[in-house]
C-alpha cells in the first residue's frame, strides 16, 4: 500500500503544480484539464492486491485533500473519490489491466466524475453551465490525462518490476 500512497501523493502534488499554470476551471480556455489524482486511483488499484478497505481509505483521504486544496465544496470530492474507488474496483473485474483497458477505464471515470459533479453543482444551483460546456470539458480532460496515464503506467510497471512489487492481474 505504501507504493499506492506514494504514486497518488506524487500525482496530487503534480496536480497542484500544474494547476498553477493551467487553472482547473470549467470555463477556462485551456485545451488541457489535468485530473492526475483521479487517474492515479486507476493506476494504483492493481497494486492494492485486493485490499479494498485500504484502497478505499486512500480514495477518501485524497478526496478530502482534493476538496481542501482545489474546491470549496467540502464533502463533494470525498464522496466522488469514494464512488470512483468502487467504480474502479468494479471495472477491474470486467476489464484487464493492460494499457488499452486502463484508457477505457480512464474515459469512463472522467465522464462519471464530470457528469456527477455537473449534476450536483447544478442541483445545488452552485454553478450553471451548459451541457455543451460539460462535453467540451470532458474532451479537454481526456487528452492530457491519456498522456499522463500512459506515462505513469509505464513508470509504475518499470518500478514494480524492479522493486518486485506484486500487482493483481
Amino acid at each position: 500500500m505504501i507504493f499506492c500512497i506514494i504514486i497518488t501523493t506524487l500525482s496530487f502534488l503534480l496536480d497542484s503544480y500544474i494547476s498553477m499554470y493551467i487553472p482547473i476551471s470549467v470555463t477556462n480556455n485551456n485545451i488541457l484539464v489535468p485530473m492526475f489524482t483521479i487517474i492515479s486511483l486507476i493506476i494504483i488499484y492493481p497494486y492494492s492486491n485486493n485490499n479494498i478497505k485500504g484502497y478505499l481509505t486512500i480514495c477518501l483521504i485524497f478526496g478530502l485533500l482534493y476538496d481542501i486544496t482545489f474546491t470549496n465544496t467540502l464533502g463533494l470530492n470525498i464522496a466522488l473519490f469514494f464512488s470512483i474507488g468502487y467504480l474502479i474496483s468494479s471495472l477491474d473485474s470486467v476489464l484487464s489491466n493492460n494499457l488499452l483497458s486502463l484508457i477505457i477505464k480512464m474515459m469512463l471515470i472522467i465522464i462519471f466524475y464530470d457528469v456527477i459533479t455537473y449534476l450536483i453543482l447544478l442541483l445545488l444551483n452552485y454553478i450553471d453551465y451548459s451541457v455543451l460546456t460539460l462535453v467540451i470539458k470532458i474532451g479537454k480532460s481526456i487528452l492530457l490525462n491519456t498522456i499522463y496515464l500512459t506515462s505513469i503506467y509505464l513508470i509504475t510497471n518499470l518500478l514494480s518490476n524492479k522493486l518486485n512489487i506484486k500487482k493483481s492481474i
